[in-house]
């Protein structure tokens, strides 16, 4: 049986701002992205990102700045749902 595909709308933020977050993760997206590789937000400042998407129980995946198991292991233990190496 194929399987049915549907889109999926996501915001991809380069900021580190958790108010900003927040609102977005309550309109309406199905996730947001969180870039560390291109953007402001850093790993220390990841909690407090993701934290504000969970409110909204929106997914948050995370790009990497590298393919550092560790900063990897780091966004998946701080909650990211998943990572974008």
């Amino acid at each position: 049986m194929p399987s049915q595909l549907t889109n999926r709308l996501g915001a991809w933020l380069t900021f580190l701002d958790a108010h900003g977050i927040e609102g977005l993760s309550g309109s309406g997206f199905d996730w947001i992205g969180i870039d560390l590789q291109h953007g402001t937000a850093t790993l220390d400042g990841l909690p407090g990102l993701l934290r504000a998407c969970e409110l909204n129980r929106t997914p948050a995946l995370v790009r990497t700045s590298g393919h550092s198991a560790a900063e990897i292991g780091r966004a998946l233990d701080a909650g990211a749902a998943g990572v974008v190496v």
